[in-house]
């Protein structure tokens, strides 16, 4: 967690810190149940309609809270590009070898992994959008690295 922190770093967005701040634990509290969940229940369970009653309940939710705003859409190729990436890299395909890993790991093990994301993150916004990269967050993600090493390594 401690990478994390210097990855991400912990300056408040004034006027949106507690609330930004409960959303993002909420988000955590449920994604961590979840895992929970699927590993006890559902591991055995056919991954790719798991996947799809998961994404179109998900659908459901984000139609309902669409409704209650104002709604325009600017139809560009990067966001067209940017939402397929998302529905099939993240979605079907980071999930899917996310339950595949649950199948044969334990929750703690496999969840383990997300430390490494805002370091990996920050790495692709440097490299692709020429964002600038910290040393602060250079060690948070090999501090992040190293975490998800050791808990991920076999213990003899």
């Amino acid at each position: 967690m401690t990478g994390v922190v210097l990855v991400v770093g912990v300056a408040p967005v004034p006027g949106r810190s507690v609330p930004a701040a409960l959303l993002a634990v909420g988000g955590i509290v449920c994604f961590a149940l979840g895992t929970i969940y699927f590993r006890r229940y559902c591991a055995g369970g056919a991954l790719l309609p798991g996947n799809a009653v998961q994404m179109g309940s998900a659908a459901v939710l984000c139609a309902v809270l669409a409704a209650v705003e104002p709604f325009h859409v600017a139809w560009t190729w990067r966001l067209i590009g940017s939402t397929l990436y998302l529905a099939l890299a993240v979605s079907v395909g980071a999930m899917g070898l996310f339950g595949l890993m649950l199948r044969s790991r334990t929750a703690g093990v496999v969840s383990s992994n997300f430390y490494v994301i805002p370091g990996l993150t920050a790495i692709l916004a440097w490299v692709v959008l020429g964002e600038t990269l910290t040393a602060t967050a250079m060690l948070g993600f090999l501090v992040s690295s190293v975490g998800v090493w050791l808990a991920q390594r076999e213990v003899a």
